[in-house]
């Protein structure tokens, strides 16, 4: 089985070790060549995900497909399941983890247990949540936040606006 990768570091290269002892064959696409994935696997192919035809001309040398990371545009993973590609996590996974409040509002919808929360478009936002909430809140950034980047510990106005600025 041929397996292609999207992204081409650690966590592709990890995938490959592990995968490789069932002789599962893997192409990655990478931005660079030499990768971390690409130093153990003689299929790499130098290219951008977002370019739609690099990503076509890649997924047909594929049985499969997977992710390094959440941060490729669902509706890039969306087209390639339209050819029929098999796509694993699919585009409706990806597009639930890629933004904080659409994963909010889907899991509130299926009845799990959330903390408050609530849209923020403006500072004003974080002003009034803090008010009907207490100090301190937590601004999270909707789309690609990972490992405390993209979150902010909010104390104070001053720090909401500081926070939302970033």
């Amino acid at each position: 089985m041929k397996t292609g990768i999207l992204g081409s570091g650690q966590l592709a290269r990890m995938i490959i070790e592990a995968g490789s002892k069932f002789g599962i064959e893997f192409h990655i696409l990478t931005k660079e060549l030499n990768s971390p994935a690409g130093q153990i696997t003689g299929f790499e192919t130098k290219g951008d995900w977002n370019d739609e035809e690099c990503l076509k001309k890649f997924a047909d040398k594929c049985d499969v497909l997977t992710l390094e990371n959440e941060f490729i545009d669902y509706r890039k993973i969306q087209l390639l399941q339209n050819l029929g590609k098999k796509v694993y996590p699919s585009f409706d996974i990806i597009k639930l983890i890629q933004d904080k409040l659409y994963q909010k509002e889907y899991l509130k919808k299926a009845g799990i247990p959330l903390a408050k929360y609530a849209k923020v478009d403006f500072v004003e936002d974080i002003l009034k949540f803090a008010e009907e909430n207490s100090y301190p809140v937590v601004l999270k950034s909707r789309t690609m936040g990972y490992d405390g980047k993209g979150n902010y510990t909010v104390t104070n106005g001053e720090e909401a606006k500081e926070a939302f600025d970033k």
